[in-house]
């Protein structure tokens, strides 16, 4: 029963994008053909993500001090989306994008200058969102204005991990980080850049945001724009990130910025 159990958990793991997909399009079908009063609209976008982790781990120690930096990716994003005849919206989102944490340790070195090593954790994203959306001005044809509240399911894989070793040199009171050729007495971290476990990991997130529709096509189809927060009330990580002496975790949220093309909008 065990291994029976193991073998389905990673079938789900291992054909999650056709799933989110299949998903996504059974609700839809079931929407378009039931409820004879809504109109179905769909679409695709691309997004712009800034995102960070809020770590948990200690801020410094000793001569060292750690530090996570933003991050800047981008996504494709598909959308379905029933509208009633009243203000309200349903819309389903898959969103297909990159999740990057950035994390950097520093030491003095020299006197005059800081070593600083610098590793991005590069993980793949597919996320499932449900929105609802309220149009506070429904009886206007011109710029539509609405608030976004939902709930995102997603699963995130590592994909790869990036590495660089840099100084930062200071010159008549200005810091400059430059990739040097580094000489044989840096200090020696023995760091490795390494995560132990990278299978698939589930996460969630709380979504709220606006959109807003201008009267403004492209190629004859509507174009809208969203900016969303995404907040996850739970760590991001299944296994934490060590670097000796620090181990890294905490909660991933990102901004979002983008924009969607209509493919079908049905008007009523």
């Amino acid at each position: 029963m065990k291994k029976r159990r193991k073998v389905a958990l990673h079938f789900l793991i291992n054909n999650k994008f056709n799933i989110l997909f299949s998903v996504c399009c059974t609700i839809s079908l079931l929407f378009s053909q039931n409820l004879n009063s809504q109109t179905w609209n769909y679409g695709i976008g691309f997004t712009t993500n800034v995102g960070w982790l809020a770590n948990e781990v200690q801020s410094s120690l000793g001569d060292f001090s750690f530090d996570d930096k933003p991050s800047l990716r981008v996504g494709l994003n598909l959308f379905t989306e029933f509208s009633t005849p009243s203000a309200f919206q349903l819309r389903i989102n898959a969103h297909i994008h990159t999740k990057e944490i950035n994390t950097e340790i520093s030491q003095p070195f020299r006197g005059f200058a800081t070593f600083t090593e610098k590793i991005g954790y590069i993980f793949s994203a597919y996320d499932i969102s449900v929105t609802s959306l309220y149009d506070i001005r429904p009886n206007k044809q011109s710029w539509k204005i609405k608030p976004i509240l939902g709930w995102t399911l997603g699963i995130s894989k590592l994909q790869r991990i990036d590495y660089i070793r840099s100084t930062g040199v200071k010159s008549n009171g200005n810091s400059a980080a430059v990739l040097v050729v580094l000489p044989q007495d840096l200090p020696q971290r023995n760091l490795e850049a390494t995560y132990k476990n990278r299978s698939s990991f589930l996460y969630t997130a709380l979504q709220t945001g606006i959109n807003i529709q201008p009267p403004l096509r492209l190629l004859h189809r509507q174009v809208e724009f969203n900016t969303t927060f995404h907040y996850s009330p739970r760590t991001f990580l299944e296994n934490l990130i060590t670097l000796a002496p620090f181990e890294v975790e905490g909660k991933y949220h990102f901004v979002s910025v983008g924009m969607n093309l209509f493919l079908n909008k049905s008007e009523k």
